[in-house]
């Protein structure tokens, strides 16, 4: 079937527009920008009245992280909601299959898979239609295509955290190369011959002055070779230690007692950014147990493995409302967060009191 000019015209517009739109979200290098436009924009140039994405936990378990339509993630509804594991398995057997996509039996959702770079399910992108009403098959087409856009989106902005991370790597190597062959060994050259020279024969005078300068260039030397160690290694371990020991010691004022802090694996391991958001959750964690000033005693784990980097803060005390102390942390925005970075966060009560807070990211 030919299409009018006019036709062309139209339909080529509407291709530029959707074209323009997917540039502008695979410029955002932050998946919490980029999915929920991909979400909006679906919704958009369809009759879908809502569209989600969710995303895969390393437990198999599902996150949502983008809402378009009536309704936003700050619903309370939807916020922080997670399908465990084996309800998406009962869901994904279910569900009936049409073309490419999943059709939800209960509520009539499509749903399209989406697979990461491995072939890996990486995440599912859901859309309703009103009550009654079918979605036509340009909708459908269009969901496949979102979906994999999302697909792509999140693979590129998690390869290229990698990717920065890595140069980074490379550059602190070259330097320390660099600092070891310009430096490092000059001083060492320069110092075997002023040894020399003293063999030489020379004053009292001039032995002190060349003994001092060979202490000096010792002094030297040694700074030099702990900077090249220094740089060679994530300097992440420093600033976790310091960061967990400041807040310890602000829990230490506003508690009344200091939290009891303990850990396991090589800090070493832990790269910068991950340190900075660990001490940010361990510091609205604390804070909040301090201001409903129920607690006997906080314990602080740290755990770092080649896996994994994982915080927990366990409360003993009075029990604890899970709504107000989730609102208190954030603990929705704290989980589409991790979510994103492919960990998992959560908060549960301890009986007979208290509470425990969980929050894990791998160890890139």
């Amino acid at each position: 079937m030919s299409l009018s000019p006019v036709e062309e015209d139209t339909l080529l517009r509407r291709l530029d527009a959707l074209l323009d739109r997917l540039t502008h979200i695979h410029s955002r290098r932050d998946l919490g920008e980029a999915l929920p436009m991909l979400a909006q924009g679906l919704l958009e140039r369809t009759g879908f009245v809502r569209v989600g994405i969710s995303l895969v936990l390393p437990s198999g378990d599902h996150q949502l992280v983008a809402l378009a339509g009536p309704a936003t993630l700050a619903d309370p509804r939807f916020e922080g909601r997670i399908l465990n594991a084996q309800a998406w398995d009962e869901l994904a057997a279910a569900a009936v299959l049409e073309g490419r996509l999943l059709r939800d039996p209960r509520t009539g959702t499509l749903i399209a898979r989406m697979s990461g770079s491995e072939g890996r399910l990486i995440g599912l992108m859901g859309a309703a239609m009103p009550r009654g009403v079918d979605a036509s098959r340009r909708e459908r087409r269009l969901l496949e295509y979102f979906a994999l856009h999302a697909a792509l989106t999140i693979d590129k902005v998690r390869s290229q955290g990698a990717l920065v991370q890595n140069v980074v790597l490379r550059e602190r190597e070259r330097t320390a190369d660099d600092l070891h062959d310009l430096v490092a060994q000059r001083l060492f050259a320069a110092a075997l011959e002023l040894n020399g020279a003293l063999r030489l024969g020379v004053s009292d005078e001039v032995r002190g002055r060349i003994d001092a300068v060979l202490d000096n260039l010792d002094e030297v030397s040694t700074r030099v070779r702990g900077a090249i160690r220094s740089i060679t290694r994530d300097p992440a371990p420093a600033a976790v230690g310091e960061g967990v020991e400041r807040a310890t010691l602000e829990a230490l004022r506003t508690l009344g007692f200091a939290p009891e802090v303990t850990f396991s694996g090589d800090l070493h391991g832990v790269n910068a950014y991950t340190g900075a958001a660990l001490q940010s959750v361990l510091e609205k964690a604390l804070s909040a147990i301090a201001v409903e000033a129920a607690a006997t005693s906080v314990l602080i784990h740290l755990s770092v493995t080649d896996v994994s980097v994982a915080l927990e803060v366990v409360e003993t005390g009075a029990p604890v409302d899970l709504a107000r102390r989730a609102a208190a942390i954030g603990l929705a925005d704290l989980q589409r967060r991790v979510t994103l970075a492919r960990g998992e966060c959560s908060l549960a009560a301890r009986q007979p009191g208290g509470s425990m807070l969980r929050w894990s990211v791998p160890n890139a």
